[in-house]
């Protein structure tokens, strides 16, 4: 990713957000956590190429929901909302109607072509 395309991570938003996936090869901070790995872990690699996928939630995000991991990284010393560490979702979009949406993709779980209107 450019520089600039950091600015668009961010750390929470509601359900109904379509956000951009990543490829790595590597441990990111909460794989680091969830592993009991130290912060220097030679595999680790936060978020940084971009994927051809995306993901819709269901529920709210939040970077930082599990307060446990949200200790970890102050107990590493990791600015939490340091956008250049590649520790957030960069969001696309919106779903209006997650209810029809879920509906939708419980019904149709192939999807042939995306449309999208303005």
């Amino acid at each position: 990713m450019a520089q600039e395309d950091y600015e668009n991570f961010q750390f929470s938003f509601p359900k109904g957000t379509l956000y951009l996936h990543y490829v790595e090869l590597g441990k990111e901070f909460y794989d680091l956590y969830k592993d009991n790995l130290p912060v220097n872990y030679a595999g680790l690699k936060n978020l940084h190429y971009y994927s051809g996928e995306a993901s819709l939630s269901f529920e709210d995000y939040g970077a930082f929901a599990d307060k446990e991991y949200l200790k970890w990284l102050q107990s590493n010393g990791i600015d939490l909302y340091n956008k250049l560490l590649g520790h957030g979702k960069i969001p696309l979009g919106t779903v209006d109607d997650i209810g029809d949406a879920k509906s939708k993709i419980e019904q149709h779980r192939h999807i042939h072509s995306i449309l999208f209107k303005e």
